[in-house]
């Protein structure tokens, strides 16, 4: 187990090294610098503030010295937000998207499971029909679309949550919603097609056979082995669900890390951009490695192979 941990660390090290890599050379590549919309600006001053910043190294030093700080930690300054820096910026805007894509995991685990748990209980009866289409077109519809959808009619019409902002539990739901339909429709389907499989196996037709009621042996006996396959999904899911984010803070105007990175893209600010991709690139891998380990625990069957040891 600790040589795959370790296994796993490296990995992780060797997969941001290359975000960051490539990262950094495609906003480089990018004609222009993070200065070059600013109007009215004398070239002597923008000179100034390109040697503060050391924009005016070589690329390749740049690229070592902006390792190095990576290493102690440092994402340096933001060149946007003046006086800032990108810890801080990170510090301030990922509570704000944890605490959205936080709620959107609980709201598809608790519907998930539950809804896809009672398509396999009635299969191919209008429940399961009526239910899987409807995770069709949960899974079919963008996230920015429906969360455009919500907020004409939950908003505009029918004034029940906020359309845009933040501050109140109210400014939450819509946002959480949006990036939680496609992760409801998706569980629904895994845990339908798990539970179906389980089902059938002799274990639980001999439960049956000794008289348990329904509702004890989906709990006690096939629940706890259907739901393996949402463990694996866990990482992906948080991944989806982070990355979704960029698009509906943007749409809600919530002050999260998703909306910093995109306005941050936008006004070619280098190290903020870098720094939020970093943070999010170490988080997700992170947190598929964590999966990956839990799974191992809960499933004895699970072996590591040589090739897994690798």
């Amino acid at each position: 187990m600790s040589k795959y941990i370790l296994n796993r660390l490296l990995i992780l090290v060797f997969v941001v090294w290359i975000i960051i890599t490539v990262t950094f050379g495609f906003l480089h590549s990018i004609p222009g610098g993070p200065f070059d919309r600013e109007k009215n600006i004398p070239e002597e001053v923008k000179r100034n503030i390109e040697a503060r910043y050391r924009l005016n190294d070589p690329l390749y030093k740049q690229y070592l010295d902006y390792l190095l700080n990576i290493i102690r930690l440092d994402l340096g300054p933001s060149y946007k937000y003046i006086g800032r820096s990108v810890n801080d910026l990170i510090l301030e805007g990922f509570p704000r998207s944890a605490l959205i894509g936080f709620l959107s995991i609980l709201i598809s685990l608790s519907l998930g499971i539950p809804l896809g748990s009672y398509c396999a209980l009635k299969q191919n009866r209008w429940q399961d029909h009526f239910l899987m289409l409807t995770a069709i077109v949960g899974v079919s519809v963008p996230s920015f679309i429906l969360a455009s959808i919500l907020m004409y009619f939950f908003s505009l019409k029918l004034k029940i949550f906020p359309a845009t902002g933040w501050g109140t539990f109210k400014h939450l739901i819509l946002p959480s919603l949006s990036l939680s339909s496609f992760s409801i429709a998706y569980i629904i389907r895994l845990i339908r097609s798990s539970m179906l499989d389980v089902l059938s196996q002799d274990y639980i037709k001999t439960a049956y056979s000794k008289g348990l009621a329904t509702r004890t042996v989906v709990l006690k006996h096939a629940l706890k082995n259907a739901i393996f396959p949402i463990v694996t999904y866990l990482g992906p899911l948080t991944a989806g669900i982070l990355t979704g984010s960029f698009v509906i803070e943007k749409i809600f105007s919530i002050p999260g890390l998703g909306r910093m990175l995109v306005v941050s893209i936008g006004n070619r600010d280098y190290t903020a951009t870098l720094g939020i991709t970093l943070f999010y690139s170490v988080l997700l891998v992170s947190f598929n490695s964590l999966v990956d380990i839990v799974y191992m625990i809960l499933d004895p069957r699970v072996r590591l192979s040589k090739k897994q040891m690798i």
